[in-house]
């Protein structure tokens, strides 16, 4: 019993999990949990739960559009799956948990990594879209200052850079292909088919931005993420005292 039990992919995900989440809770006094129990106002809680679950649940569905047209999640598969590698990416060092994202969505429902690499590309972008949306309508309201200007300048090239990187390699795709091609294919056999596998797979993903009507779906959804984040931020600040 104990043999099959210690090779069970399960159980020792069960004890990283275990041992994650001690190593997380390490620092935290009990007595702190006790003196922020005491001043929460609990009538915020169940708010902040719900509003937190819809940031998730709309990024999932975001998520869920963009690998649509490889493969079709159910909503509740999508939800925990995507929930799941949040979670890696926020325990996980630096840029190591969108790898651990990556090969996550990859074996869990046999997609190529560069597909799903390109979707976390497209993710990126669209958050970098509803943040200069964001930074846009608040400046209607409030003078940023001059610094803060700098960094809006500093996304919002960066963010045209990459949008017009993608599309680049959409449109020019059989050019790219070509140029590899008469580079590689006869001196580098195995690297050329690499190559050319890479840009198949990540022109796959990023196809959606050939469709205003996609684009304007995928920032919607976006933009209600990002609201239901700030939302959940605003609950809990009540929550806990700090308005």
């Amino acid at each position: 019993m104990w043999l099959m039990l210690l090779k069970n992919k399960q159980f020792w995900g069960t004890v990283i999990a275990i041992l994650l989440l001690a190593w997380c809770l390490k620092d935290i006094r009990l007595s702190a949990v006790q003196s922020l129990c005491e001043r929460v106002s609990y009538i915020y809680v169940i708010p902040t739960l719900i509003s937190a679950f819809l940031f998730m649940a709309t990024r999932a569905v975001r998520w869920r559009y963009l690998i649509s047209q490889q493969k079709v999640l159910g909503w509740l598969r999508a939800i925990g799956l995507y929930s799941a590698g949040q979670t890696l990416n926020v325990i996980m060092p630096m840029l190591t948990g969108q790898v651990g994202r990556v090969i996550l969505f990859s074996r869990k429902e046999g997609l190529r990594k560069t597909f799903v690499f390109s979707t976390i590309v497209l993710e990126v972008l669209f958050d970098a879209l509803s943040l200069l949306v964001f930074l846009m309508l608040t400046s209607l309201a409030f003078a940023f200052p001059s610094e803060y200007r700098s960094v809006s300048y500093i996304i919002g090239t960066v963010t045209l850079l990459l949008l017009a990187a993608l599309y680049i390699i959409l449109h020019y795709q059989q050019r790219l292909e070509d140029t590899t091609q008469r580079w590689w294919r006869d001196n580098r056999p195995s690297l050329y088919v690499g190559i050319r596998k890479f840009i198949r797979s990540f022109t796959k993903g990023i196809k959606l931005l050939r469709s205003s009507r996609n684009l304007g779906a995928q920032l919607c959804l976006s933009l209600l993420s990002w609201f239901f984040h700030a939302l959940t931020i605003y609950l809990l600040f009540n929550a806990f005292g700090f308005t």
